[in-house]
């Protein structure tokens, strides 16, 4: 992984890239939403346009400019944010049954914390906003073009640079929790510092922001498909409320996710992250 020293960013300049993001974000919609506004037009997230811009449009002007902005004065080469390239396919069947298992896994917590912390109107309004949209456009959103922008933030570039500064757990956990508060809302950040856990976790062991992608991937499209509900399960609940999961689903949950993760710790073609 290289001596620790002087990368770009530190965990200091990590934080202000991810605070500046969200700046970012949230003066794109809030000019969009003026924009409508003064045109007289319904800003409603239900017409694909206003979707497309507001959804994929933000993420593709906020994260993306700043990855932009990151490479031209930083002097990061797309070469040194995308890392090693993984083409072994074994190797990405492990990566899915991990994060499909894993998935499982986080469901049934999200319905622990719903418990503790109930979701407002105003949250179930946005994610319906969200997920409720044209399939088509919703995976255009999900599954590719957020896996992608911010995987090349939060590990290509955030956790990459962290792990040259500091410790691997240390750099995993901080990326992992600024992936979390880039989410806005404790239900989806509770989940996201989980996922960013595992997935800064592979990246650290295979130095890969392919399999970063392809593992963010997995974890979208397959809340789209139980979302959308594509695949009906027997004793599995979608997002319209707490429904506690059967006990052979959790299993195959744990089963998946615990033997996948085992596989690819103890894989030793990537286990050497000097590449980093």
């Amino acid at each position: 992984m290289g001596e620790k020293g002087r990368h770009y960013p530190n965990i200091i300049q990590s934080i202000g890239l991810t605070g500046l993001v969200m700046l970012v974000m949230g003066l794109y919609g809030f000019i969009l939403g003026l924009f409508f506004e003064l045109a007289g037009m319904e800003y409603d997230m239900k017409n694909p346009v206003i979707y497309s811009l507001q959804i994929i449009g933000g993420v593709v002007f906020s994260i993306g400019g700043i990855i932009y902005y990151v490479m031209k004065r930083k002097g990061l080469s797309l070469k040194e944010i995308k890392g090693a390239n993984i083409k072994d396919i074994v190797f990405y069947n492990q990566v899915f049954l991990s994060f499909v298992g894993l998935y499982i896994v986080v469901h049934v917590l999200g319905e622990y914390i719903e418990i503790i912390f109930p979701k407002s109107d105003f949250y179930n309004n946005l994610i319906e906003g969200l997920m409720g949209q044209n399939i088509v456009l919703v995976f255009i959103a999900t599954c590719i073009v957020a896996p992608i922008f911010e995987e090349t933030f939060f590990r290509g570039i955030i956790l990459r640079g962290l792990l040259k500064n500091t410790r691997h757990w240390i750099a995993i956990s901080l990326s992992s929790l600024l992936f979390a508060i880039f989410h806005l809302n404790i239900w989806q950040g509770i989940i996201a510092f989980i996922t960013g856990i595992f997935i800064g976790w592979i990246f650290y062991k295979t130095a890969s922001l392919f399999i970063a992608i392809f593992a963010n991937f997995v974890i979208n499209c397959t809340n789209l498909i139980i979302f959308n509900s594509l695949i009906t399960i027997s004793g599995y609940s979608n997002n319209n409320g707490i429904g506690f999961q059967t006990i052979w689903f959790i299993l195959i949950g744990l089963f998946l996710c615990i033997v996948g993760m085992l596989l690819i710790g103890n894989s030793k073609r990537y286990s050497d992250s000097d590449t980093i």
